[in-house]
Formats: structure tokens, C-alpha cells, sequence
């Protein structure tokens, strides 16, 4: 029998310094402090204050940055 071989395992992920959401009004507020760094981990989530958990969840294209959200409202 053959050894088999394990490609690594990527991964694509919101980026919170960059994704549309860092500064709405209806964001998830949610963050994680690892040492001293504060992350702001509730804007990379597919929910917030319009997008509630018993719907759809965020469109793909506002998670990843490369489209606009309709319900954006600036803080």
C-alpha cells in the first residue's frame, strides 16, 4: 500500500482591518484580547445587528471586502 500525501490545509479568512464592517454603526462589538493586542473579531462574522443569526447571514462579497453593503451606516 502506497504512503499517501497531504497537501497543507489553507484557508481564507475576513480581514478585520479591512473589511467594510470595521466601523458601521450595526457591527458585531465583539473582540479578543491575546497579551496586550487588542482584535476586533465581531466584524469578520457573518451576523451583526442587521444580519441576524435566524437569516442568511452577511453576502460573501462584503465579508471579503469586494463588495458594498447595502446597510452600511458609518459611526
Amino acid at each position: 500500500m502506497a504512503d499517501r500525501v497531504f497537501d497543507p490545509m489553507k484557508g481564507t479568512f475576513p480581514n478585520p482591518k479591512t473589511v467594510q464592517c470595521k466601523d458601521c454603526a450595526n457591527r458585531d462589538r465583539t473582540t479578543v484580547t491575546v497579551g496586550k493586542k487588542k482584535i476586533a473579531t465581531g466584524v469578520t462574522k457573518d451576523y451583526c445587528d442587521v444580519y441576524q443569526k435566524n437569516g442568511e447571514g452577511k453576502p460573501m462579497g462584503v465579508l471579503f471586502g469586494y463588495e458594498r453593503c447595502i446597510y452600511y451606516e458609518p459611526e
